[in-house]
């Protein structure tokens, strides 16, 4: 009917539609009954269409521009797609460069490649882009404006002067950021040198030979502790998803390394989506001992790390040695996505990653239109699920 209207020169926002079907006829068993509601919606239908006004369209000219925050992977694969569809693409990361999370992972289930590998050409491809501007050091303080029209308000680690830049919509791909268990005294982080992070490991083995940081020494025992701030009360209530993979991936990396190295894994529920479960039993193949149950004590001992392991199976305590203690650690939102949904108006949900608008559908779209979510800033993401 409207494009019928429209194509006779008639404005067709101002007709009313009265739904006798579905609000009268179909949901009442007496006809005389639904007869008088019909003709009173008629009658107020009627009514309302004598005050109705034409709705005005307008038409704006939207620049052919993508602002992306965030230089992770999520963030990078969305500029290259965007550049790819003809779209001018600003980049803006807040580090002194890109590639996120990934550029220190030293394998990347269950693709098999290093997080350098899979970032090498995609870093080579941006850096060929003409239509892809890359801005590092560089923090977004606030966002103006609506779909078509936003402003992106910065400022650089070399000026503290504000800037604004144009652009149509917005891309959210700010990644995520590890809990630091400082205040979980059972395990001595921060106090005991060997005691280290998940991250903090998949970093040092892609940076040279892995020895303790306490005394350079070599690491022959490790110990992974699973859950770390995750499915807790006191912390992040739910599954982080990526821990166990993360954890699977830099024992089989350390065995590389370290053939005769010693690694026991402690953990409640291992928890490996998809083909990660064929690199879960790879590791047992090999020899990476996985004991369920939790960490009870972490003591100094003779220059060791002692450790104090609950066998849930066994129904018994187990005391060892470690090099290295290791942490897997939560995944929580990244800083500032709070402070930006004050004026991009994206919702957030109760763990603080961005809300998506429609989980099944519409996982990328916000509830502001113009404002794209991208990678784990919306949950915890492996890379495999960031790129598509």
């Amino acid at each position: 009917i409207n494009q019928y209207l429209k194509n006779k020169g008639i404005d067709g926002s101002q007709i009313q539609y009265v739904n006798i079907r579905e609000h009268s006829a179909w949901v009442h068993n007496d006809v005389d009954e639904a007869s008088k509601k019909s003709l009173d919606m008629i009658r107020g239908t009627v009514a309302r269409s004598a005050t109705s006004v034409p709705l005005v369209s307008e038409t704006k000219k939207i620049a052919n521009h993508v602002s992306v925050i965030g230089g992770g992977i999520a963030g990078i694969e969305s500029a290259l797609s965007l550049s790819n569809l003809g779209y001018d693409v600003t980049l803006i990361e807040i580090s002194d460069q890109l590639g996120g999370h990934v550029r220190h992972l030293p394998i990347v289930a269950p693709i098999g490649k290093s997080g350098k590998e899979i970032l090498s050409g995609r870093l080579e491809a941006l850096e060929k882009d003409a239509k892809i501007t890359i801005m590092t050091k560089t923090r977004v303080k606030f966002v103006t404006g609506e779909m078509g029209d936003f402003n992106v308000h910065y400022v650089t680690e070399d000026s503290d002067d504000e800037l604004t830049l144009k652009t149509s919509a917005v891309v959210m791909a700010t990644g995520f950021k590890e809990f630091e268990p400082i205040g979980m005294e059972e395990y001595r982080y921060g106090k005991n040198l060997d005691v280290i992070t998940q991250f903090q490991l998949s970093k040092m083995l892609t940076e040279g030979p892995l020895t303790r940081p306490s005394n350079n020494g070599p690491v022959k025992e490790v110990v992974m502790v699973q859950c770390v701030g995750s499915r807790s009360e006191d912390y992040k209530k739910d599954c982080s998803k990526l821990c166990c993979t993360f954890a699977i991936d830099n024992s089989l990396e350390i065995l590389k390394q370290i053939p005769d190295a010693k690694i026991r894994v402690v953990y409640m529920d291992i928890r490996v989506p998809f083909e990660n479960e064929m690199v879960y039993k790879e590791s047992r193949e090999v020899g990476v001992d996985y004991i369920r149950g939790r960490i009870s004590m972490v003591w100094e001992q003779d220059g060791k790390t002692r450790v104090k392991i609950y066998d849930s199976l066994m129904d018994e305590y187990l005391e060892v040695s470690s090099d290295l203690l290791v942490l897997s650690t939560a995944i929580l939102p990244p800083d500032g996505v709070f402070e930006l949904s004050e004026t991009l108006g994206y919702a957030i949900e109760t763990d603080g990653h961005i809300k998506e608008l429609y989980g099944k559908l519409r996982r990328n779209e916000t509830r502001r239109r113009g404002v794209i979510a991208v990678g784990a800033v919306t949950r915890p993401q492996f890379v495999s699920e960031s790129i598509t």
